[in-house]
């Protein structure tokens, strides 16, 4: 699968599939953070569950034909798919979480040499999906803290994302301590005494947010690094769902794996318009489960960064979704 992974890259690049990325030493799988496969879903009913059974009576429109030769070929289809599926799943996870193993190598980088910076992000944040997508762009989530009348979370993250650069008071009894935010809110707790606050004293606090971050080399390496590392894994992940989801024929999912699936010789065997009809069935089963496999880990991701108070219009979440809607144009 490697040789087409890379050519498929080459393509979505429009050059050189080795570019500026790099490769490292890191066990993590779709499980950074905590994905799919780490909550559970790994047993053989789970798989099932998951990846096959939504998609065992799913009928390719347009099939056409003999009423009972539709039959015959859909029920065929539904048999010989299950059976594949059982066993080209796990095959096809384990390769799968290399793409997230390699992000995950790329992040201990990070943490080897901003430990204090990460670890401390992580604390709040609670998933590496949160803190990475936080390190793209920092200064809407703080104001979004803000927002949510938490200056407190605000201002640590503030301080930790710039390397201390720019400190904060933790005294409870002078709110005026904080400095940065002073002048933006007159308890120095933004949009904590009115909710409908000025949406002027909001612009100019994150115009002030946005202002130390950029002045920040610590903030500046940090969105560099992450935004590298969360684009480089999904466009291997783009790349790892075309390499299969795009097969139209049996032996090309055979070619893909590497690998002889005796269940196919079951719709080889057919005489050839009921070949056509239960092999196109089956293939568009496989193709909508194989989507399932490689977008429900970038669902999960999303989602962990959600619950952390990153906004949808985070660049994670936006480069998120657009992959999602490309491997389902697949």
């Amino acid at each position: 699968m490697k040789k087409k992974h890379r050519k498929v890259i080459s393509e979505d690049q429009g050059g050189d599939a080795s570019g500026s990325y790099s490769y490292g030493g890191y066990d993590s799988g779709l499980y950074t953070g905590g994905g799919w496969w780490q909550q559970g879903v790994g047993s053989s009913s789970d798989l099932y569950k998951v990846f096959i059974q939504p998609f065992v009576n799913v009928v390719r429109v347009g099939l056409g034909g003999a009423k009972e030769l539709v039959r015959r070929s859909f029920t065929l289809a539904n048999v010989v798919f299950q059976a594949v599926m059982t066993s080209l799943i796990p095959i096809l996870g384990d390769t799968y979480k290399e793409v997230f193993a390699e992000e995950a190598r790329d992040i201990a980088k990070i943490r080897s040499e901003y430990a204090d910076v990460y670890t401390t992000s992580l604390r709040i944040l609670g998933t590496d999906a949160a803190a990475i997508a936080f390190f793209t762009a920092p200064g809407a989530v703080l104001t979004g803290y803000f927002l949510k009348n938490s200056p407190k979370i605000a201002k640590s993250l503030l301080s930790t994302v710039t390397g201390g650069m720019y400190s904060y008071s933790s005294s409870k009894t002078s709110p005026k301590e904080s400095g940065l935010f002073d002048a933006y809110s007159p308890s120095g707790n933004f949009l904590a005494e009115d909710r409908e606050a000025d949406i002027k004293s909001y612009i100019r606090t994150k115009q002030k947010i946005d202002s130390q971050l950029l002045s920040s080399p610590v903030a500046g390496f940090l969105k560099r690094e992450a935004t590298k590392i969360y684009k480089k894994t999904l466009l291997h992940a783009y790349a790892e769902a075309a390499s299969v989801v795009t097969a139209k024929k049996i032996e090309d999912i055979e070619k893909v794996i590497g690998k002889k699936f005796p269940e196919f010789d079951e719709i080889r065997q057919l005489p050839p318009t009921e070949k056509m009809k239960a092999e196109r069935d089956l293939i568009y089963k496989m193709r909508e489960s194989m989507k399932k496999l490689y977008t429900q880990p970038l669902y999960d991701r999303i989602n962990q960064a959600r619950k952390s108070g990153i906004p949808d219009e985070n660049p994670y979440i936006v480069d998120h979704l657009d992959t999602i809607q490309k491997i389902k144009r697949l």
